[in-house]
């Protein structure tokens, strides 16, 4: 006896017969997207290296335009747009 399925319908790859050993559950969850990106970030990938890197990066910032040619060059800037 065969299967007939409407013109067009698209068959989920769990019933293809190629993982037959899973569950359909099992399938749907080793295939969902979301349940790998939302696994925990452990070290300098997780919300530790965010923080570091931002204020890395703030402090970089607060430097570089803390310089006394860098604020002459921001001034000229201002001036050369407020008129």
């Amino acid at each position: 006896m065969t299967r007939s399925f409407p013109a067009g319908a698209k068959i989920s790859p769990s019933f293809t017969g190629r993982d037959i050993g899973m569950s359909k559950a099992e399938h749907i969850l080793s295939s969902n997207t979301r349940s790998i990106r939302s696994r925990r970030r452990s070290g300098f990938r997780g919300t530790r290296g965010i923080v570091a890197l931002l204020a890395l990066t703030t402090l970089l910032l607060f430097v570089f335009f803390t310089q006394p040619q860098m604020r002459e060059t921001v001034n000229a800037w201002i001036s050369l747009i407020t008129g």
